[in-house]
């Protein structure tokens, strides 16, 4: 047994070390996403003095200031922001076998884990994005609420409840696991006094952690404005064209589903029928857990897509539960082979349909990377800021529909612009006329903008004139305009 102990710690160990090489060597030469600008540049932003939902309309405040710290060891990089995902992603890692272990041993857990940090999927974590962080969280969550439940321990409960109001404050979709705790709760214990009581030990201080920065920000209400940004009012036409404008990706996602959905009926279903000749109050919640978790993200983002429409990105909050899943399924076919009484034939049909299911894990996890446009190299991005800052001041202003180039050039964006949301030509108008902004840089984000402002249009047409060109491998070429 103490040598079985050493071996899952150093195993788990060096899952982390070879990881983290792993991990930073992407997050150090992988292209650069749009949103990546945005987070960081509401970082550089309150490094000035200026408040998420007061100031700016930062949607993950949480996030913004772990990058804000994240920027007082590093610098002004992008590495900057994606140390934070790193960080996550090794966090999560952890946490995913400490997961696996509690719900089916340890072997699944360092399973989980291994497949977690090293299936293709992961490289699309390692951007400035929310989902790592959140994930992080939502692990946390899960852990403390499994364990609190099992030990009938509230004071866990009561940080369950402060995780997921944390992980909330980063990503919005997090707030759906409170509404349906209490169907996993009364589905496990079937007693209404004992679900009320363990409910409200998780939703108190979920809504202080929540409600707090609004109130101390006098900005009530802005997480759901943020959440359904650019929105259409809701109608039956928007419901359909959401849901024909998500088709290719439900249809994805389906594909995706359909091996981990007959794994977890399999082994779901061997657990119900011994459960049922011989109950386990700790089992029965094991897989509750795993179906209240899966389920909730299921009807969080079908009701996402039919208001707006489903991103592969989306994905990303389901990897930790396939990980696991994956891993049980693992674990329990192998299991079979060893005990069955026709070894060889038995071993050579479950290896085909694994080969066959980790074969389209493996390709569909790295479609989902795919999925995603590589808007700009960091080559890119390092000779556009470059000329940007060795020909401007600092507090100078210029205009960028990506605010990778203000941030990375150290430079003020028009209207300190970093998100989409509701009236946001109007700062932009006006920083162009109070404001000398001297450089506007032409990227697919700056066309769109353009493009819903006459003013910005003439304004650009008339008074700048093209000074560089930039390429180097990004989507979009990049164009530096300089005032005349």
């Amino acid at each position: 047994m103490y040598r079985e102990g050493w071996f899952y710690t150093l195993g788990l160990l060096a899952i982390l070390v070879v990881g983290a090489i792993y991990l930073v060597n992407i997050a150090l030469h992988s292209w650069v996403g749009t949103d990546e600008g945005r987070l960081l540049y509401d970082a550089a932003l309150v490094m000035q003095g200026k408040l998420p939902m007061v100031d700016i309309a930062a949607r993950a405040p949480l996030l913004v200031y772990a990058i804000v710290l994240s920027q007082k060891v590093f610098g002004v990089s992008l590495f900057a922001g994606r140390f934070v995902s790193v960080l996550s992603v090794l966090i999560s890692a952890f946490l995913i076998y400490l997961l696996g272990k509690e719900i089916h041993g340890k072997k699944t857990g360092l399973l989980a884990s291994f497949i977690f940090i090293f299936y293709p999927w992961i490289q699309s974590f390692l951007s400035v994005q929310t989902q790592p962080l959140q994930i992080l969280l939502v692990l946390l969550f899960f852990i403390l609420l499994i364990k609190g439940l099992k030990h009938n321990k509230h004071v866990l409960l009561i940080f369950a409840g402060i995780s997921l109001g944390l992980s909330y404050l980063v990503r919005e979709s997090s707030l759906i696991f409170i509404f349906t705790l209490p169907f996993m709760l009364y589905a496990v214990c079937k007693d209404i006094k004992l679900v009320t009581k363990e409910f409200l030990y998780v939703l108190i201080p979920l809504i202080i952690i929540v409600v707090t920065p609004s109130l101390l920000f006098n900005s009530l209400g802005a997480g759901a404005e943020g959440l359904l940004s650019g929105a259409e009012p809701m109608s039956v036409s928007t419901m359909i064209k959401g849901l024909v404008a998500s088709m290719p990706y439900i249809t994805f996602f389906l594909l995706f589903m359909v091996p981990l959905l007959l794994t977890l009926i399999i082994e779901g279903t061997r657990r119900l029928v011994k459960d049922f000749f011989k109950p386990d109050l700790n089992m029965s919640l094991n897989y509750a857990i795993l179906l209240y978790w899966f389920g909730s993200l299921i009807l969080f983002y079908a009701g996402y897509a039919t208001i707006k429409k489903f991103h592969p990105g989306y994905f990303r909050e389901f990897f930790p539960i396939f990980a696991l899943i994956i891993a049980m399924a693992t674990i329990f076919y192998f299991k079979i082979i060893i005990k069955a009484r026709y070894r060889n034939t038995m071993m050579m049909l479950l290896l085909a349909i694994f080969g066959v299911v980790y074969m389209s894990f493996f390709t569909v996890s790295l479609s989902a990377v795919k999925a995603e446009t590589p808007r700009y190299t960091q080559e890119a991005i390092e000779e556009v800021s470059s000329y940007i800052k060795g020909n401007t001041n600092p507090g100078d202003f210029i205009f960028c529909g990506s605010p990778i180039w203000a941030y990375m050039a150290e430079r003020n964006n028009a209207g300190f612009y970093s998100h989409p949301v509701k009236d946001y030509l109007q700062p932009i108008e006006e920083s162009f006329r109070e404001h000398e902004v001297q450089y506007v840089i032409m990227d697919g984000k700056t066309k769109k903008i353009l493009a819903k402002s006459s003013f910005l249009t003439e304004i650009v047409s008339n008074n700048y004139q093209v000074v560089k060109d930039v390429r180097k491998g990004s989507w979009w070429n990049i164009v530096i305009l300089e005032k005349k």
